[in-house]
């Protein structure tokens, strides 16, 4: 019996929350209580992923094998603030964006098993990734803001 028999797709969508707060203590040995002692930083985040593909098995000149043509999906979408604190008491941001990161996959995957226990796994892939920065704070020392594209293509075997 063969390890590659056709199978039922599995492409469960996945919904991410987190709200972490982080407060180190005082960074680098530095407290300076008129500055802020430590930072403080606010994480807002909600990720979003997805996952769709199609598998076809089969025999070819006696070798068992298996072709998947797949798609995925990322968005990451938060509110992201930096700022000092003086023992938990906050003091000011530094910097505040909300954030957009998606990446968008097609793939190809390969996989061959001339024995029992010898399998080869290969494929390619195309992603896409974009990201939309926008400020949220007009009087923060660093205004960060702007947006990026790109895309890469790989090859692997596994």
């Amino acid at each position: 019996m063969s390890r590659l028999t056709p199978q039922p797709g599995r492409f469960p969508p996945a919904f991410q929350s987190h709200r972490p707060i982080l407060l180190p203590p005082a960074v680098f040995g530095n407290n300076l209580p008129s500055r802020g002692d430590g930072i403080e930083q606010n994480d807002n985040r909600y990720i979003y992923s997805g996952h769709v593909g199609y598998r076809q098995s089969g025999s070819v000149l006696g070798i068992d094998g298996a072709a998947t043509l797949g798609f995925q999906a990322r968005v990451d979408d938060g509110e992201v603030r930096l700022g000092t604190q003086i023992q938990r008491r906050r003091l000011g941001a530094t910097t505040s964006v909300d954030l957009f990161e998606a990446s968008y996959s097609s793939y190809v995957k390969l996989e061959f098993q001339p024995l029992r226990w010898m399998q080869f796994v290969g494929g390619i892939r195309a992603d896409v990734y974009q990201s939309d920065l926008r400020n949220r704070c007009p009087d923060c020392i660093e205004q960060p803001e702007g947006e990026s594209s790109a895309t890469l293509s790989t090859g692997k075997p596994i």
